[in-house]
């Protein structure tokens, strides 16, 4: 199965101006600032790469600063981590087929995928999906520190965390581990794919640099 791009990771860059694939350009006064597309007013349009990417900012942002993070600070990190990671790894099996998001891809509809009412295919599958389709491998732990995120999710939701799996040392590991498993993921597999399909351009994309820069700086 050949493997196709789900969308742009940014509208346009300017050679003159690196752009960070979550960034703008907006004139004032004459002047040009970068600006992140999801702090401007209009629609809440957000395809799944920008999607994945404005969650991973958001952790940072919860994570940024000297001091160690508050209990709701690390609530909401691990929340968006555990919907970051979801979201960008079926961008990814959506690059190889539209149709391998969906639980079975045999029933699989343009307007079920385009209106959001699929039935998406379960974490785990997405995995087992992009080793097969993709030759996407996952190492053990990284495979651990995925699940144990999900598990953290789905407590901290529906129930909150409680005992054991409440004490911050843990959480906090978890969550460094998936944020650093998923920048890497997507530098290498799906920023790198999108800049090779995109007119042949050997231009470095940019996601390596400045915004990878500012997710880990804030989240140290």
């Amino acid at each position: 199965m050949h493997e196709q791009s789900l969308d742009a990771a940014s509208s346009h860059e300017l050679e003159e101006i690196p752009q960070s694939v979550d960034q703008c350009l907006v004139e004032h006064n004459g002047s040009y600032y970068q600006v992140r597309q999801a702090e401007l007013a209009g629609d809440v349009h957000f395809p799944p790469v920008q999607n994945g990417l404005d969650y991973l900012v958001s952790v940072a942002e919860h994570l940024e600063g000297g001091s160690e993070p508050s209990a709701r600070a690390m609530k909401y990190a691990v929340l968006h981590l555990a919907a970051g990671a979801e979201v960008l790894l079926k961008a990814r099996l959506q690059m190889v087929h539209w149709s391998l998001v969906f639980a079975n891809p045999g029933d699989a509809t343009r307007e079920a995928l385009e209106t959001g009412t699929l039935t998406s295919c379960s974490p785990d599958e997405t995995r087992k999906r992009l080793t097969s389709m993709a030759g996407i491998k996952f190492s053990q732990r990284e495979k651990d520190a995925l699940s144990d995120l999900a598990k953290r999710r789905n407590a901290l939701q529906h129930y909150g965390l409680v005992g054991e799996n409440a004490k911050a040392g843990k959480v906090e590991s978890t969550t460094a581990q998936v944020l650093n498993f998923l920048i890497s993921f997507v530098g290498e597999h799906i920023l790198e794919r999108i800049r090779m399909k995109r007119n042949g351009t050997t231009r470095r994309s940019t996601w390596s640099g400045s915004a990878e820069e500012s997710v880990r700086s804030r989240a140290m």
